[in-house]
This record gives C-alpha cells, structure tokens and sequence, in this order.
C-alpha cells in the first residue's frame, strides 16, 4: 500500500537527493507532496524510469501550460542531476495539447538536444498527431504508436 508522506518544504531534498536551490528574498515557502515510491506531481502527471528511459505519461484529457512547465522542470532535473537523456512522453489519455505546452516541448527538445539527447511522442490520439502533423513538428519529434516501440528504439534495445 502507498502511503503520503507529510507535506515537505521545498527545501527538502528531492525524490532524486539533489537540494533545490534556495528561495529568492521575499519568497514564500512552496511545497512538494509525494508517495512513498514515486513522485507525485500537483498538476497531473507522473514520470517513470523504464530502461533508462524517462517515461511522462499525464493523468488527463487535457495538458494546460502550467503542467507542461512543471514537465519540464521535472524532466530538466532528471537531465541535469541524473544524467537521463531520453524522454518519452506517452500521450495516449490526451486529448487537448494547448499551443503553449508544445511550445514548452520544443523548449524542452532545445535543452536535452546539446546533450545528444531525445525526446519522443507515443500513444498519440488523433487530435494530438493532427496538431504535430499540421505543425510539422512531426518532423522533429519521432512519433510511435506504441510506447514500447519508443523505450526500444530510445534506450538502444
């Protein structure tokens, strides 16, 4: 059984035992809450290890731009304290992908690519592959149908 634990202050160490950076002057406090096994974000989504292979799946029809930045903040600690350098985000409870979370995708694509590293889309609905496909983004991001595919082809197997 997964139990919570009480809520920490951010200056805490993280599930991953890195210190997040001090609060700038005048900043209130912010807090984390997660289980006992597996991070659990505020806004909806939850990202797993598999094959060295950082998996982003969302909980929700809809993606707000809100969750995609704590997406990235998320998979930018994991490339900057853990060294993982491919991400896969499975797509397939997503519905509505707001303009402005693909644009904190490419933001995203921007900070792990220096680092030869890649970000793939799986599971895609057809609303969502209709947007990267009319943005051509199709192009930058490979598309799998199946979030297996993208850990094999991402990981190297």
């Amino acid at each position: 059984m997964h139990g919570f634990r009480p809520i920490t202050p951010m200056s805490a160490p993280t599930p991953h035992g890195h210190q997040p950076a001090p609060a700038g002057p005048g900043a209130g406090p912010s807090f984390s809450f997660e289980t006992e096994d597996t991070p659990m974000y505020a806004t909806g989504f939850e990202i797993e290890m598999e094959c060295g292979v950082a998996v982003v799946r969302f909980d929700g029809p809809d993606v707000s731009h809100l969750q995609m930045l704590e997406v990235n903040q998320a998979c930018s600690d994991k490339l900057r304290y853990d060294g993982v350098k491919a991400f896969v985000f499975d797509l397939a409870c997503v519905e509505l992908f707001a303009s402005a979370c693909v644009g904190a995708l490419v933001e995203l694509l921007r900070e792990v690519e220096p680092t030869r590293g890649r970000i793939a889309l799986a599971n895609c609905t057809d609303n969502v592959a209709f947007l990267f496909r009319v943005t051509r983004l199709d192009d930058i991001f490979t598309v799998f149908d199946d979030t297996a595919d993208a850990i094999a082809e991402l990981s190297g197997r």
